[in-house]
């Protein structure tokens, strides 16, 4: 009987890590793929949301978004990513590139269109957000 409950707590244990594991590194944003730091958005979307950096090897729990900026040009960034370009928008010499990949989850509607990329490109600087870049850029 103790050997029988001893298993079950072992299993359980295991069960246990193997979700934290896994929840942690869901928690990575995905971002950092493509920069050393990364924005990520909390608590609400849009752009009242609390800001936080988060470096390599950090986690965020529960985020709305994230955005960063990237060496990549933004059509090398919009090739890499397979992005359907929806809206393309220049507002003082930056150029916003609004679209859809299947590689990201976080989306929005805007101007009537599911939307989870946003690249600007503008001042010698191209930065990348999902699903949209909030805050300054």
């Amino acid at each position: 009987m103790k050997l029988y409950k001893l298993k079950i707590i072992v299993v359980f244990l295991l069960i246990v890590t193997v979700i934290s594991v896994m929840y942690a590194a869901y928690s990575q944003p995905k971002l950092l793929e493509y920069s050393e730091k990364v924005e990520t958005y909390f608590i609400k979307d849009g752009s009242d949301c609390v800001i936080k950096t988060v470096k390599r090897g950090e986690t965020a729990f529960l985020k709305k978004g994230e955005s960063c900026e990237i060496s990549l040009s933004a059509e090398e960034i919009l090739k890499k990513l397979d992005v359907v370009v929806r809206r393309i928008e220049i507002t003082n010499g930056i150029v916003s590139y609004y679209g859809y990949t299947k590689k990201f989850n976080y989306s929005v509607n805007l101007y009537g269109e599911i939307i989870n990329v946003h690249i600007a490109a503008g001042n010698g600087v191209v930065r990348l957000g999902t699903p949209i870049i909030y805050g300054s850029y």
